[in-house]
């Protein structure tokens, strides 16, 4: 049997996900963001600091870190 449970301890009830019981471990939380890796690549191009990368993408820093060292 399906139940509902929200996404987070609180019990907020703006975003329910159903869930099998006792899976409540198993519920991510957050945003999954994409990204442009050649996007990155080319801000990086144009001088821009992995800050101010991840400002104009929405994305974190370290994100933009990761990409570059690959």
């Amino acid at each position: 049997m399906l139940s509902i449970t929200t996404c987070c301890f609180s019990g907020c009830s703006k975003c329910p996900r159903p869930s099998a019981p006792g899976a409540l471990k198993a519920v991510r939380f957050g945003l999954i963001r994409s990204f442009d890796r050649g996007k990155i690549s080319q801000l990086r191009s144009q001088e821009m600091g992995a800050t101010a990368i991840a400002r104009q993408l929405k994305i974190v820093p370290s994100t933009v870190y990761k990409v570059l060292d690959n």
